[in-house]
């Protein structure tokens, strides 16, 4: 009797190493951007492609908040998203106040209700 495999299968046979491969290339580089966070500046460059550091650096992350003015560039970052975080969140409110008997139809599709579970069970 010949052991044969279906079609499907012998795709995912091919199809999960080759996607294996492909994901391990894509997330590479953002593994070795952490790693290189944590390495000396000739350690980046001479260690070649290795993920694991030989002296851990923890310095590198004070010296970005002091010298590279990181600490600005969060607060920035924070004063920001909260601001537009606020205004998204009262244009969707006003939004919302406005079409309270307007268009009934899509107020249900944006706004799901769940149905009431009054219903007695048999």
């Amino acid at each position: 009797m010949r052991w044969a495999l279906r079609r499907s299968t012998r795709y995912n046979l091919v199809a999960i190493p080759a996607l294996a491969l492909i994901g391990f290339i894509w997330v590479y580089p953002f593994l070795w951007s952490i790693s290189a966070a944590f390495k000396t500046e000739l350690g980046v460059f001479t260690s070649g492609a290795g993920l694991i550091p030989a002296p851990f650096k923890w310095d590198n992350f004070s010296r970005a908040w002091v010298q590279a003015g990181f600490g600005e560039y969060f607060f920035n970052t924070v004063v920001y998203s909260a601001s537009s975080t606020a205004i998204e969140v009262t244009k969707s409110a006003l939004a919302n106040e406005k079409s309270q008997g307007i268009n009934v139809s899509i107020k249900c599709y944006t706004f799901p209700s769940r149905p009431s579970s009054s219903r007695s069970s048999r």
